[in-house]
């Protein structure tokens, strides 16, 4: 009987796959023979610059870490600056616009090192700290970053680069842009998600990452930046790769390992895709939208497209859920006027994208949502996964063609030759 391993908090379970037209898309390449403590290692020994001259160097460092809305292992990582460490940094969580991280998420950050941090510790709100303008951007608005920033003139910067889907990589600019800035630069710059060229794995011609370098590009030239980027394997959750150094070296070539690692072949597309949102971007809908369009890639049209995701916390993002409660139906959205650039707001792009989705009524998800809760973002709602495929079947035919995406988080499923 063959079966195959599905997160879903707060625990695992085996989806039973016998007797289905599956195909499962993952990286095909192994994790790492070596350890992640010699993986960090290496990186900081072969950066192209010197971790011990910076510190020296450092005037009242400021480190930035990613909130738990991205699987970073900071915890992992501060080890291996303790020469930054040594000279009590302060530190900011750059929740961008999320929602504020508690204590528990906070402990899961830094772990170890969470008493030490606690009490230099500062959670960047992006909506009420105060901040400060840097310039004004190409395009006509202000950077303004929490005021944090001018407090220090070195950062470290501690991030993790996967897909994006309209960013096309998390991981470096994104420190400062969503990471500390205020809630109209984030919003100024989202905006730019409606226009093409701001899609997963697109760096080049992206309007929503060429306007985020403008600004790191700014800060690198009158900060002194080092900067740890680090790439997961998708399927063990393990650091695969890590650079360090200048924050754009340690970037791009962490997205050169993240093409080739979070690419999943697949023969074709399917009637059925299922994909599964993994911790911890897994507790919250808004979270695990990502796993949504990267399932989309596989899906033919008027497929029906299935979310596994616990939602444990709701849908999140209140502001998200104020905008999307205004509407009755996916086809409100989509005939409303008021989806362009000049009238955007935060999760327009969510929303625009679950209502096309939605719009024919396959949009599915198994979560432990409130059934009105799903209702009201455009899914159809489930408790168990083989009650949704079973229902799926009946609809597309029992030999339908479906594809499952373990971690629909962290891989983007791509046709392929080779695979058919």
């Amino acid at each position: 009987m063959e079966k195959i391993k599905l997160h879903f908090t707060p625990s695992d379970f085996e989806l039973e796959i016998d007797g289905l037209n599956i195909e499962v898309a993952q990286s095909a390449i192994p994790d790492q023979d070596l350890s992640e403590s010699e993986i960090l290692r290496r990186a900081i020994a072969n950066a192209d610059r010197d971790l011990e001259a910076f510190a020296r160097n450092a005037n009242k460092p400021l480190v930035i870490v990613n909130d738990r809305q991205r699987p970073t292992p900071t915890a992992k990582i501060l080890p291996y600056i303790e020469p930054v460490i040594a000279k009590d940094p302060l530190f900011i969580v750059a929740c961008g616009a999320h929602e504020a991280p508690k204590e528990a998420e906070l402990k899961a950050i830094f772990g170890e090192a969470w008493e030490g941090v606690k009490s230099r510790l500062f959670i960047h709100r992006a909506k009420t700290d105060p901040t400060v303008k840097l310039f004004t951007s190409r395009d006509g608005f202000d950077f303004e970053l929490n005021q944090i920033i001018e407090s220090s003139d070195s950062i470290v910067t501690i991030n993790s680069v996967e897909p994006h889907y309209f960013a096309g990589f998390t991981g470096g600019r994104k420190s400062f842009l969503p990471g500390i800035s205020s809630y109209n630069t984030i919003q100024e710059n989202h905006k730019f998600s409606l226009l093409p060229g701001s899609k997963t794995f697109a760096l080049e011609g992206n309007p929503v990452h060429e306007n985020m370098m403008e600004l790191s590009d700014y800060i690198a030239k009158n900060r002194d930046i080092y900067s740890i980027q680090v790439v997961l394997h998708p399927i063990s959750g393990k650091i695969f790769s890590a650079y360090a150094g200048s924050i754009n070296s340690a970037f791009y070539k962490a997205v050169e390992d993240g093409r080739k690692l979070y690419g999943a072949p697949i023969s074709n597309k399917a009637d059925i895709v299922i994909t599964v949102a993994t911790s911890p971007q897994d507790a919250r809908l808004y979270q695990s939208f990502k796993a949504l369009d990267n399932g989309s890639v596989a899906l033919n049209e008027n497929g029906i497209l299935i979310l596994l995701a616990s939602c444990h916390e709701g849908i999140g993002n209140a502001d998200f859920v104020a905008n999307v409660s205004r509407f009755k139906s996916p086809n409100d959205v989509l005939q409303s006027k008021e989806f362009t650039l000049e009238n955007y707001k935060l999760g327009y792009q969510r929303m625009l994208r679950l209502a096309r989705w939605g719009a024919n009524g396959n949009l599915w998800i198994v979560s432990n949502m409130r059934d009105d809760e799903a209702r009201m973002v455009f899914f159809r709602p489930f408790k168990k996964l083989d009650q949704a495929i079973e229902e799926a079947l009946s609809i597309k035919g029992k030999d339908a063609r479906i594809v499952l995406i373990p971690n629909g988080i962290l891989t983007v499923p791509y046709i392929s030759a080779i695979a058919a």
